[in-house]
């Protein structure tokens, strides 16, 4: 499974080498919230590869606090934290991610983007206890 998840981090990162960094300003959609203050900080200058793992950790849970500029560009992050653990905290907010992405924030992705994602599904599906029912919403949302 190790060369399989190698493969998708691979497929990831070329499809998603093109998206550029969203500036300081719009990592975080409120700008009066100390949680978004947190995410701002934390982020700020980073990329998915230079982010560390144990910044990701701590926003395991703040995917939904990013612009849909960020979102698009720090996604990849947060899938190769995932391929490198799929029991974690990280793994189970991202599916939920992945499962309630909104419109807005869909129509940045393109079709290799698109196709990527639904690759780390395939596999989270085949090496995780998840239910079928998640990864086929979040498949169907990234068609």
């Amino acid at each position: 499974m190790e060369a399989q998840s190698e493969k998708i981090k691979n497929q990831i990162t070329e499809a998603f080498a093109q998206v550029r960094y969203p500036g300081d300003k719009h990592i975080a959609y409120h700008q009066d919230c100390l949680e978004c203050d947190r995410v701002r900080a934390d982020f700020r200058g980073q990329s998915p590869t230079t982010l560390e793992k144990d910044v990701i950790e701590w926003h395991h849970d703040s995917l939904p606090l990013l612009s849909p500029k960020a979102y698009h560009f720090f996604l990849p992050a947060y899938l190769f934290q995932a391929l490198d653990d799929a029991h974690s905290g990280v793994t189970e907010m991202l599916l939920y991610s992945l499962d309630s992405t909104e419109k807005k924030r869909l129509k940045l992705f393109n079709k290799d983007q698109k196709e990527a994602i639904r690759s780390f599904l395939n596999w989270l599906q085949s090496v995780n206890e998840y239910r079928d029912e998640e990864v086929e919403n979040a498949r169907k949302i990234w068609i």
